[in-house]
């Protein structure tokens, strides 16, 4: 199957729904849900630069899902504040662009390079459409990107994101 065979996303920010054409896609942003309860199903790694098609990681964790050959992933930009005046002054600390915070593109791994078992490099089937800030207040998240059943797929198990550390978690992302 095809990611193009799948009919809709389902983008979930807060507790309201966009329903966009032809892919599945869920995204829930939990940055303070409840994880007592929830099964994690996402593997996450901070991006710490990108070359091409090629991501450098760090801060892996694959505890619930794994980064593989052919699988799918999201990449997102989690933060992208420019600080605008860095002098102490009235208007210090204001943010003067969030950049790209919030943008994100589903991509195919092509293959992965690993250390003792953690991925350090994933290299894409294609190169990212957008550009990802990575820099000292940026973050860029890689989020592994699961299939569950049909489009019509239930479940009553709890499903949630791993708590965002400020460089991984945050988001729950499946088809």
């Amino acid at each position: 199957m095809y990611l193009s065979d799948i009919y809709y996303i389902r983008l979930r920010v807060s507790t309201q729904f966009i329903y966009l054409n032809k892919l599945f896609l869920f995204l829930a942003l939990c940055l303070s849900c409840n994880f007592a309860v929830a099964q994690v199903v996402n593997g996450y790694a901070k991006v710490t630069a990108i070359s091409s098609a090629t991501l450098t990681l760090s801060n892996v964790n694959e505890a619930a899902d794994t980064f593989e050959d052919n699988e799918w992933v999201v990449i997102m930009q989690m933060q992208g504040d420019v600080i605008g005046t860095t002098t102490d002054v009235v208007g210090f600390g204001n943010l003067s662009s969030i950049n790209s915070t919030g943008l994100y593109e589903i991509r195919q791994i092509d293959s992965h390079t690993e250390s003792g078992g953690v991925p350090t490099s994933i290299t894409l089937k294609n190169t990212p459409n957008f550009t990802y800030d990575i820099c000292t207040n940026c973050s860029v998240q890689i989020i592994t990107f699961k299939k569950f059943g049909t489009t019509d797929y239930t479940t009553t198990a709890n499903m949630s994101a791993l708590p965002w550390d400020g460089n991984i978690g945050g988001v729950l992302a499946f088809y």
